[in-house]
């Protein structure tokens, strides 16, 4: 029969002197989150009681534990913290996107009603341009029409000169001198308000006169 050597019991005993120490730290660590801060809270007030542990190990269990629970605070309030300033990050991610969408709307209206005033100032400037061409044209016409009509006057008074003229050169070449006088002075009566004088009267009576013999004179 062989024997176990002593260091196996050794070790045993050992295993068993821990296990008894940790018993209470892994009874309270393997406790949900949520218990395990009513169990700190509870063992912190010091109502339990552990008889089989020293006064040494009480003391460390406790400091242990309020270390656990200083953590667990430490880590609530960071968490807290974090969730606050996650928070106020996306109110201000929001806060800023509803101020650049709102500054971009500002802007889209601005463009449309910059845009509006240009179409309607073209539409105006155009429907004035034809206003005016349709205005410039009507002048032109009725320019057109008194310059036509100021060059049929001129070509009738060019055809009665010339008319004249002829009649008087054959009058000059051919007529006698009461005629070719008859030609250059007005026998006919005047039309104005205050009549001719005496002497004027009777010279143009006397021409016509003269003219009337002569005709006479011609056809005996």
């Amino acid at each position: 029969m062989t024997t176990i050597p002593t260091k196996k019991k050794q070790l045993t005993i050992k295993k068993k002197s821990l296990t008894r120490i940790k018993k209470p730290v892994s009874f309270f660590r393997n406790i949900s989150k949520k218990k395990n801060y009513f169990f700190l809270k509870f063992f912190s007030s010091q109502q339990i009681v552990c008889p089989d542990l020293n006064t040494k190990q009480k003391t460390w269990m406790f400091d242990k534990l309020l270390g656990w629970h200083v953590w667990l605070e430490s880590h609530r309030q960071m968490l807290e913290e974090k969730a606050k300033q996650e928070k106020d990050e996306q109110v201000k991610t929001l806060t800023k996107k509803t101020y650049n969408q709102k500054k971009i709307e500002h802007k889209i209206k601005l463009y449309k009603t910059h845009q509006d005033k240009l179409q309607k100032q073209a539409k105006d400037d155009i429907q004035k341009f034809h206003d005016d061409r349709k205005k410039r044209i009507a002048e032109a016409k009725k320019q057109n029409k008194y310059f036509f009509c100021l060059c049929s006057q001129k070509k009738k008074k060019k055809k009665i000169e010339e008319q004249l003229r002829e009649d008087l050169q054959s009058v000059f070449e051919h007529g006698t001198v009461w005629e070719q006088v008859s030609r250059m002075v007005n026998l006919q009566d005047s039309t104005e308000n205050k009549g001719p004088s005496g002497d004027q009267e009777r010279m143009r009576k006397l021409l016509i006169d003269l003219k009337n013999d002569k005709k006479i004179d011609k056809k005996t």
